[in-house]
């Protein structure tokens, strides 16, 4: 370990050697600075030795095998979590699922989604044909509704805005 040390040191001198530069440059023309600068400071003249430690051969470890109530348990979150994406998104919410479903003390359903949102929705319609809750026919049709809906959504420099409403797909 100490020659392959030696080698990354070897390797990598210019990183030490430009902060320990650059740490007397701070000193010397703005000596205040060294505070802001000085986790940059300590970490990098030790950077051969992290290169080293997230270089290293990790071992991989056998897959953690689920008993069967385990298993069961995570289909059925599975199942419920599907519910809620075929219960609440339709063309009524142009194909995009609702923020939020208040039940109590009365049903209240957020009239707005955003890209968390969506992209849980798109996760969760693939998961539900990968488990065998919906057809291939249906998975076509919910993402090309999706897609379609995502399309015609208002953006800024092609980015999604944090919310829309489900009713008109403005921001």
């Amino acid at each position: 370990k100490a020659g392959k040390l030696a080698s990354y040191w070897r390797d990598m001198w210019f990183g030490p050697s430009a902060a320990v530069a650059t740490w007397l440059g701070i000193l010397l023309f703005n000596p205040h600075a060294l505070i802001a600068a000085s986790t940059l400071l300590v970490l990098w003249p030790c950077s051969p030795l992290i290169a080293l430690y997230l270089g290293r051969h990790i071992v991989e470890q056998p897959p953690v095998r689920l008993d069967e109530s385990d298993t069961q348990l995570i289909h059925l979150i599975a199942r419920d979590t599907w519910r809620f994406f075929e219960r609440f998104v339709g063309a009524s919410t142009h194909w995009l699922p609702p923020d939020n479903v208040q039940e109590y003390p009365n049903r209240t359903i957020a009239e707005r989604t955003s890209p968390t949102n969506i992209g849980m929705m798109l996760l969760a319609t693939v998961t539900a044909y990968d488990l065998g809750y919906i057809g291939h026919r249906q998975l076509i049709s919910r993402l090309t509704n999706h897609l379609e809906s995502i399309q015609r959504m208002r953006r800024h420099c092609g980015h999604l805005f944090n919310w829309y409403s489900t009713r008109d797909l403005q921001p």
